[in-house]
């Protein structure tokens, strides 16, 4: 979500910046290593808390505005044009760059940015909640109780309701966060910070990537049983996209926290800010090149993945440069 650049928050840029660069990694991880990527360790620090990451900031971004403003028509109607809109035309191209012609798949079942359309949903829930008033906390709670039946019911088979499952409580602890900004419990939670940069990499040691049979057996035949998968299934995709994501968060905000407060610091971190401005630009744009130059660089992975991580920034940073000439365009492809 993007605010005015008078009332820009550069901490928070630096985080989108984070988040952002790992989502690059990640999917580079995935182009230099297309037959092991998930048992490569960069692959997975990106994956443990990229999109949390994201979607926590998002919600904490909504608590800019006063209640007043979220209860609007015209806030939801804007989140849509900035968001649906741009996820429609994308994921179309996305569709036909790949040969695809099953719309309605790449849309509302397996959507290539879906981080778009779970952006909204979370909008519109929060929209919802605040016309509950006294309620609206209620109305959050069970909105998340929702999304977790609705994954009990489709579990894989759904992505966008799997991501609702997943992210929206990190999309709700970022708004009530950054709304609680000055009380006592979100004084203390700062206080304790340090806490994610020492335990995030311990938790890591512990981390899978979709490879939740591989722990099941592993626990099964640690605790010498035969059942309880299910369950251990449960407990395995807790751990990894709730306790490691939420470490991961408290990691990131921790060195964001520590080098906003060095005054020498200060202007280079404003230099990698400016990138967590143009995360939308970024975040469609960049899978675009893997269909041109992902093939054609050296084996050398450190080059390649250098290489391609320039690129793949370069590009969408200089495509919302050009589109800053065309406002209009801008804002129709890109809700900027």
């Amino acid at each position: 979500m993007d605010i005015e650049a008078k009332e820009r928050n550069t901490t928070v840029d630096f985080l989108k910046f984070v988040a952002i660069i790992l989502v690059v990694v990640g999917h580079i991880m995935v182009s230099l290593y297309p037959e092991n990527y998930n048992e490569n360790l960069i692959f997975k620090i990106c994956y443990s808390f990229h999109m949390p990451l994201f979607i926590f900031i998002g919600g904490g971004l909504t608590a800019l505005k006063t209640d007043e403003k979220l209860s609007q028509f015209e806030w939801i109607i804007k989140c849509f044009k900035r968001l649906i809109v741009p996820y429609v035309i994308w994921n179309i191209v996305y569709c036909l760059l790949d040969g695809r012609i099953d719309f309605i798949n790449a849309l509302f079942i397996e959507p290539v940015l879906w981080y778009l359309i779970n952006l909204f949903i979370c909008d519109l829930v929060l929209f919802i909640s605040v016309h509950t008033k006294k309620m609206k906390y209620l109305t959050l709670a069970g909105a998340c109780i929702l999304f977790l039946a609705l994954y009990g019911l489709f579990r894989e088979g759904n992505l966008v309701i799997k991501n609702m499952a997943m992210f929206f409580p990190f999309y709700l602890a970022g708004h009530m966060i950054f709304r609680s900004k000055d009380k006592a419990w979100v004084l203390f939670l700062k206080k304790y910070l340090w806490l994610g940069a020492l335990l995030y990499p311990v938790l890591m040691v512990f981390f899978t990537y979709k490879q939740y049979d591989l722990v099941i057996s592993k626990v099964q035949s640690a605790l010498g049983i035969s059942s309880f998968g299910g369950l251990i299934h449960i407990a395995a995709l807790f751990y990894n996209h709730v306790v490691v994501a939420a470490f991961g968060i408290m990691f990131a905000w921790f060195i964001a926290d520590v080098l906003s407060r060095a005054d020498f610091l200060k202007r280079p971190i404003g230099k990698t800010a400016y990138i967590g401005r143009y995360t939308m630009f970024i975040y469609i744009l960049e899978g675009i090149t893997s269909y041109v130059i992902d093939g054609n660089f050296t084996n050398n992975m450190l080059i390649s993945g250098l290489g391609l991580l320039f690129i793949r920034l370069a590009f969408p940073l200089l495509t919302a440069y050009i589109l800053s000439y065309i406002p209009k365009v801008r804002v129709v492809l890109f809700g900027q």
